[in-house]
């Protein structure tokens, strides 16, 4: 097996580029149980309801494009690390209104989170767990060390956009190595440390969902002046980073260049069960 940039991430990259803009965001939509109680405020049912919120896109994984995996950052005390946690299913949506172009992003998340837990990784190239507690739910994605592969640049510092190209690939077959503890820790770190200071501060914070009264106001309003007297990196206990780990991505284009016209690409993930080989399949469809 290769360590592989997926087929639709360079795509992606130089959409991003096309937009600038000085942060992007997407929507992420999830599952959540919701417990149906009778009149006895006793459980009758329950239901799933769709919850769906903006988000930041901060990276991709140890700022590496070949992992595939795209990052967010949020509160850990937030409704959204149990939701996904439950349930770790997602959908994202990207949508870039200077080219129209739309990413519909879908899998499973796992977590890093300030506290020592980790994803919880599990590869078939050789059905290894990377041991640590990590989150309940296994995710099957084979996340390399920083140390074996380090992809900082893409060829000629630039990426290359054609469907179909995968660079700079690393034959990761034999002696597979997921992250160590103290790359997680890193990657938290040098995330939390690309926050601006406002960003920084949403993190100091009183716990969201907290009734508001005068003495959480007269602290909201400290911390927005910046005289709270506390510390920048407190708020670095309550940092965790959210990973997307996609096998489905459904990319759309309606920018018609008088050549082609409008374009639609289905982008999928598959694991061979016998060998662990992950692949790539991308298939044009009608708009």
């Amino acid at each position: 097996m290769s360590h592989q940039m997926a087929p639709w991430v360079p795509i992606f990259i130089q959409s991003v580029k096309n937009n600038s803009q000085s942060f992007t965001s997407f929507q992420l939509s999830s599952i959540s149980a919701v417990i149906q109680k009778d009149i006895h405020n006793q459980q009758s049912s329950i239901s799933y309801r769709p919850k769906c919120r903006t988000v930041v896109f901060r990276d991709f994984l140890f700022h590496d494009k070949h992992s595939n995996i795209i990052t967010f950052s949020t509160d850990l005390r937030s409704d959204k690390i149990d939701q996904l946690t439950e349930q770790p299913c997602f959908e994202a949506c990207f949508y870039f209104s200077n080219t129209w172009e739309q990413f519909r992003l879908r899998g499973d998340v796992s977590f890093i989170l300030s506290d020592g837990k980790y994803p919880n990784i599990i590869s078939n190239i050789c059905d290894h767990n990377n041991g640590n507690s990590g989150n309940d739910t296994v995710i099957n994605y084979p996340i390399l060390s920083p140390s074996v592969c380090n992809h900082s640049k893409e060829k000629n510092g630039h990426p290359d956009i054609h469907h179909s190209t995968l660079v700079d690939d690393v034959d990761i077959t034999e002696g597979y190595k997921p992250p160590e503890p103290f790359e997680w820790d890193l990657e938290l770190k040098r995330q939390w440390n690309n926050l601006s200071r406002n960003a920084k501060a949403q993190y100091r914070r009183p716990e969201p969902g907290l009734p508001m009264s005068n003495e959480l106001s007269k602290k909201l309003d400290k911390l927005s002046r910046g005289v709270d007297g506390v510390k920048e990196d407190i708020g670095f206990q309550n940092f965790a980073i959210v990973c997307l780990c996609i096998d489905e991505v459904d990319y759309l284009n309606l920018k018609d260049d008088g050549k082609s016209g409008a374009e639609r690409w289905i982008f999928k993930r598959f694991i061979d069960e016998d060998t662990g080989i992950e692949t790539w399949e991308e298939k044009e469809v009608c708009p």
